[in-house]
């Protein structure tokens, strides 16, 4: 009996966990604006990654004003991009809801975040699980996997 209470709370508590999307409003002073960001958890790689990159902070977060999700990996090793002026396009497959898609992203040089609705045109603010894979100089293949079942844009960037 024990061992199924440890087992049940278990799996409120990562369930729980892993629905959590925070709102923040972030000013420029400079600029003398301010953004709206909802951001995910953080994630981690289905497999572990090789030093120097072994333990990468990566997560989401939808940009309110412009719209789009942007993704951070501090694991920006990336391998399948056509490098332009300024910038990488990043060809990698996802999967919405189950459903594999091949995609290209966007990606500054020398920047950990990559655009993951630039020139994509898909709807992810209804899905429910969005699964990210990448392939990594000399690690290969990695996936990241985000929940979106509480993910709002409407409230949440009000």
């Amino acid at each position: 009996m024990r061992w199924l209470l440890f087992i049940l709370s278990t799996f409120y508590f990562n369930i729980s966990f892993a629905l959590v999307w925070e709102t923040e409003k972030i000013t420029d002073d400079w600029e003398e604006t301010t953004r709206t960001l909802i951001f995910s958890d953080t994630v981690s790689p289905n497999k572990p990654l090789d030093f120097p990159y072994s333990n990468p902070t990566v997560y989401m977060y939808w940009d309110c004003d412009v719209g789009g999700f942007t993704m951070r990996n501090t694991a920006n090793n990336i391998l399948d991009t056509d490098t332009e002026d300024g910038y990488n396009l990043i060809k990698h497959d996802i999967k919405i809801d189950g459903e594999k898609k091949s995609i290209v992203s966007y990606q500054s040089w020398n920047s950990e975040f990559i655009s993951l609705d630039w020139n994509n045109k898909f709807k992810l603010q209804s899905a429910n699980e969005l699964i990210i894979r990448l392939n990594h100089y000399s690690d290969g293949y990695r996936q990241y996997k985000f929940d979106l079942t509480n993910f709002d844009s409407i409230s949440g960037c009000k």
